[in-house]
């Protein structure tokens, strides 16, 4: 089965768009990523100048307790939203060369048909809701795996998702620069 040219340049237009919104949410983060780090050394830095450690009475303990606690609070905050945006941008990072490898042509029953790129990990449109590349882990990555055109199946936490693979489907892409393909017949 070929690919005709239209096809070829509208999935070409399709991973250079998903480059370009992932490099901008790159540039996006990176500075908060540096920022919250500074401010997670700053933090550690003046860790102990807001302590006051006193353990002579009983009501002591109780206030250096609470003054440590207050101290580690925000701390800890600083540090899971590094980490949480060093993650997220080491992904983004990762998805770059060859944001995804396949895609998918599902028509949930009942609802219109939509292709679905598979990648190493998940991205999001600006509107939180609209997957652009799904995770070859998701639920709906395992159609790629599992099914040839046909009718096809899978789970969910929200229960089973049934549908039809198009024979146009499980097609397997290089992508970056430019998009290589290889759909089976």
């Amino acid at each position: 089965m070929s690919i005709s040219n239209t096809e070829r340049q509208q999935e070409q237009d399709r991973v250079n768009l998903v480059i370009r919104k992932l490099k901008e949410r790159i540039a996006e983060i990176e500075p908060a990523v540096g920022s919250i780090k500074s401010q997670v050394v700053d933090i550690r830095t003046s860790f102990w100048d807001d302590v006051t450690v006193n353990l002579s009475t009983d009501d002591d303990v109780l206030e250096t307790y609470l003054s440590l606690k207050q101290q580690a609070e925000p701390l800890s905050e600083r540090e899971r939203s590094h980490r949480h945006l060093y993650n997220q941008l080491k992904r983004m990072n990762r998805l770059l060369p060859s944001p995804y490898f396949g895609r998918i042509d599902f028509k949930e029953d009942g609802l219109p048909a939509e292709k679905v790129y598979i990648g190493v990990a998940s991205f999001l449109d600006e509107d939180g809701e609209t997957f652009l590349i799904y995770d070859w882990r998701t639920p709906i990555a395992s159609l790629y795996y599992d099914y040839p055109p046909g009718r096809a199946s899978y789970e969910t936490p929200g229960g089973l998702i049934q549908g039809k693979c198009s024979s146009s489907g499980n097609s397997s892409f290089a992508t970056g620069p430019s998009v290589s393909y290889s759909i089976p017949a």
